[in-house]
């Protein structure tokens, strides 16, 4: 019962946002037009066009990060096992098939935090990027109609 409460009172902020986001949007673009005139509807067409792009982006960064938690908790698995074995890894020399496995496990873990990172900075440059394209969209579309 708390949790549902808790969930209301995280929610009930944004609920606004349902019927103010359509207004502003509609008024934003409504001012836009009579001070910029056809040119406000490209700017517009091509916010609607990066919203989905974006989106898309972070659905995958999110499956990239679930990935490097699995080898996270895969690597972290693997190292408590050895600590907990210690004794009997040092006593038959089995030192380097183990640091193999481990090297093995944290390059997989690299290299799906590496695809993440890239996705993570086009992700950055298209969020920081896309306000000064509209405009620069919006002000070719000025220039030359």
């Amino acid at each position: 019962m708390a949790v549902d409460v808790q969930r209301f009172i995280d929610v009930s902020p944004w609920l606004q946002l349902i019927w103010s986001m359509p207004l502003q949007m509609i008024l934003s673009l409504l001012f836009l037009y009579r001070i910029l005139g056809w040119s406000a509807f490209v700017g517009f067409a091509l916010t609607l066009i990066l919203v989905p792009f974006n989106f898309a982006l972070t659905r995958k960064q999110k499956t990239y990060q679930i990935e490097q938690m699995k080898s996270k908790d895969d690597r972290i698995k693997l190292m408590s096992e050895i600590l907990n074995g210690i004794k009997v890894i040092k006593l038959y020399a089995w030192e380097p098939p183990f640091e193999l496995k481990i090297a093995e496990i944290r390059s997989k873990e690299l290299k799906v935090l590496r695809q993440a990172s890239v996705l993570t900075a086009w992700n950055a440059f298209t969020l920081y990027c896309s306000p000064f394209l509209v405009k620069f969209i919006n002000f070719l579309e000025l220039l030359f109609p």
